[in-house]
């Protein structure tokens, strides 16, 4: 993927597509796709256990825990309102 101006250009085997955004859905392989595009100025190495917290625009979403059944490969989903308003996945 090459970044011009404020476009985005995505190439595929024999098509080439102009975006000004790009929907970034790698999953734990986010930041390799990114660096297609910029240098990062840190990186960060996700795993599988990790427990991001969103900024203080998701505060209220949630008053109490919310835990999803663990999936046979999986230890399942939790989002949990933290004591500073924002939001733990």
């Amino acid at each position: 993927m090459e970044r011009r101006d404020r476009d985005h250009l995505p190439e595929t085997p024999g098509w080439m597509y102009s975006a000004r955004a790009v929907v970034n859905c790698a999953g734990l392989n986010a930041a390799a796709l990114r660096e297609f595009t910029k240098t990062p100025a840190i990186r960060i190495c996700p795993t599988a256990g990790d427990y991001p917290v969103l900024d203080d625009t998701a505060a209220g979403f949630l008053r109490h825990v919310v835990f999803h059944k663990p999936e046979r490969k999986g230890k399942g989903l939790t989002l949990a309102p933290t004591a500073d308003g924002n939001l733990l996945i």
